[in-house]
């Protein structure tokens, strides 16, 4: 999609969109305001926003941990969501592209997500990026579904 934009989000300007997509993205997971707020202070460099002609497309909150006896860095991806529509028009590919920039360029080893074991699609949208699957988390979700822990190594970490 060509002139789309990622920009670091602006709580007071965005909050509202991202909620309404949270709300046409999710069901009994949605995250609230107070949990946007949380994830924009704990991680507002990539707490990402898409958008198109001056409207709020899609959205991307990624964290960075250190992990280990190294202090090895690790990213999270703790949500993304594309207004259902404007889906299959390459938002959430920027939107990820863009946080791995990111991560590349401050040496983060891995990213990791969760993704629910019957979201078919968003299963294989993370396999599109080279993610595999780890471990499988009983009950991760509220409804009483299991989640997949999936991770991707970046391209420098992976012989290390």
């Amino acid at each position: 999609m060509e002139a789309l934009r990622i920009r670091k989000c602006n709580p007071r300007l965005d909050f509202e969109r991202i909620l309404e997509l949270e709300g046409a993205s999710f069901t009994s997971d949605a995250y609230s305001e107070h949990t946007f707020w949380y994830y924009h202070q704990r991680c507002p460099d990539l707490f990402l926003v898409a958008e198109y002609e001056k409207t709020i497309l899609g959205y991307l909150i990624c964290c960075i941990y250190l992990q280990g006896r190294k202090q090895q860095r690790r990213g999270h991806i703790v949500s993304i969501a594309v207004d259902p529509l404007y889906r299959r028009r390459g938002i959430g590919k920027a939107l990820v592209e863009f946080t791995f920039d990111y991560l590349e360029a401050l040496s983060v080893a891995y990213v990791e997500i969760e993704v629910r074991v019957d979201n078919e699609a968003g299963l294989r949208f993370w396999r599109s990026f080279g993610f595999q699957q780890t471990v499988t988390i009983p009950r991760y979700y509220s409804d009483g579904c299991d989640g997949f822990k999936m991770h991707r190594y970046f391209e420098v970490f992976k012989t290390s």
